[in-house]
């Protein structure tokens, strides 16, 4: 396990959250361990927050209010670290899938000689659309390069298609060449996907961990809940009282 189990902190910012995914495996795991990073970041990070709060109830000089700004300072320097460990493993994966994209877009190279290339492209125009799918999606499962490539690898309407079905085929035809990017593609989208949905969790579980002063009356009833922003605000405005 990659980070120890922290109760207070939630399993959906746990680093496993990455490392459990469908396509981690060692073909992924360079380009993942930025994602990995950025979790082990924000769980440990939120953690240490926790720690700090309960440190500051142990000093004999600070209040609850004190305590409280204190504990604030720390996690909005503790958050600057996770946001930037979300930026960057962000970042990473958009340019692992526009680079992969960028590939499985490119043009074909036709592997068939001329007038064999020719003869394939005119029997596949002679065909009902629904077979000209079919017939280029066996040989691209069938390995027949010869075949794939004479239809792809030239101007979508001498095969009788229109460009949009050749973009379609021809990106079937490099992820089954390239299962390994393929897997890749996979893996950064889903981890991408990850840190874009649970960096929310990050705000709601900095926030829990930060705390606030709850005021109760006689009968234990939360009546008001101060946070460190109002806290700060007041301070800021008592402290220009001291001002000469």
């Amino acid at each position: 396990m990659s980070e120890e189990i922290d109760t207070r902190v939630a399993a959906d910012l746990h680093p496993d959250v990455v490392t459990l995914m469908e396509d981690y495996d060692d073909d992924t795991a360079t380009i993942l361990a930025p994602t990995v990073a950025a979790f082990t970041e924000a769980y440990s990070g939120i953690g240490r927050v926790h720690d700090a709060k309960e440190k500051a109830r142990t000093n004999p000089t600070w209040n609850d209010a004190r305590q409280l700004i204190e504990t604030d300072n720390f996690g909005q320097a503790v958050f600057a670290q996770i946001a930037k460990r979300f930026d960057g493993a962000a970042a990473n994966l958009k340019t692992v899938i526009g680079s992969i994209e960028k590939e499985f877009a490119a043009p074909i190279e036709s592997k068939a000689a001329g007038i064999i290339a020719q003869e394939i492209r005119t029997h596949v125009k002679g065909l009902k659309t629904a077979e000209r799918m079919t017939f280029v999606q066996a040989a691209i499962r069938d390995g027949d390069q010869r075949t794939a490539t004479a239809i792809l690898g030239a101007p979508a309407y001498l095969s009788g298609m229109d460009r949009e079905t050749q973009t379609v085929l021809t990106r079937i035809y490099h992820e089954h060449h390239e299962p390994v990017k393929t897997k890749r593609l996979k893996a950064a989208q889903a981890g991408l996907d990850l840190v874009e949905k649970r960096g929310g969790v990050v705000h709601t579980q900095l926030a829990k961990a930060i705390g606030c002063i709850e005021e109760r009356n006689d009968r234990g009833t939360v009546t008001r809940r101060i946070f460190a922003k109002e806290l700060k605000k007041a301070k800021s405005a008592a402290e220009k009282a001291f001002v000469l």
